[in-house]
């Protein structure tokens, strides 16, 4: 469980370091959608697919 959770630090230091804050927000938004609709998911895999792509 520790290491997972540094792992995830330090994962997440790396993302934030990555995409800015708007990006961030919108990320964030999406997975809620997914979460709320797993219907979705497919599609925000795409887009996120598209997004890390792009940068």
């Amino acid at each position: 469980m520790c290491k997972t959770l540094s792992l995830l630090q330090s994962l997440h230091h790396q993302l934030k370091e990555l995409i800015s804050v708007s990006e961030a927000v919108t990320l964030l938004v999406m997975f809620y959608q997914a979460w709320k609709n797993k219907g979705y998911a497919n599609s925000i895999l795409k887009d996120l697919i598209l997004i890390s792509r792009r940068s």
